[in-house]
């Protein structure tokens, strides 16, 4: 994971505040697809938009393999 860029105002620190530990943890696509995130059902989703995400990005590299 090189970087990432993310606007809105709902949960865009929590993606940004995602990434940049798995960029410091030199974590890649396929780490990242298995992390665990909390949610609360109230006021959030149950499937992370970055989690989903990096599900798209590994399939699509996985192609290339």
């Amino acid at each position: 994971i090189l970087g990432a860029q993310a606007l809105g105002s709902a949960n865009a620190d929590k993606a940004i505040n995602i990434i940049s530990s798995a960029i410091l943890g030199d974590m890649t696509i396929e780490k990242l697809v298995d992390i665990d995130l909390s949610y609360a059902p109230p006021v959030s989703a149950t499937i992370d938009a970055l989690i989903t995400a990096s599900w798209n990005i590994k399939d699509k590299l996985s192609f290339y393999k």
